[in-house]
């Protein structure tokens, strides 16, 4: 499951969370779990193409499309070594 706050990594601890006067459940990465579940403010690179980014691609193990591999290349490749000794 992905972090229901910043959306890119997987989710690996739950927060309880007073939002718009109720108490929410969310369940959240480690670095928006540290934030006190805020989204965070740094920009994410996203294919222009398709608007995947690279932690979706590791969660996932899926490309968004076929310009995804020569853009996020540098990000790719631990990737794919790590999938083919699998």
């Amino acid at each position: 499951m992905l972090c229901e706050v910043c959306g890119q990594k997987v989710a690996e601890k739950k927060l309880n969370k007073i939002v718009g006067g109720n108490l929410r459940t969310l369940y959240v990465c480690k670095d928006c779990f540290n934030r006190g579940g805020e989204k965070p403010v740094q920009k994410v690179k996203k294919c222009p193409v398709c608007g995947r980014t690279a932690s979706q691609i590791e969660c996932t193990l899926l490309v968004g499309c076929a310009y995804c591999y020569s853009f996020f290349k540098e990000e790719l490749e631990p990737i794919i070594r790590k999938v083919q000794q699998l």
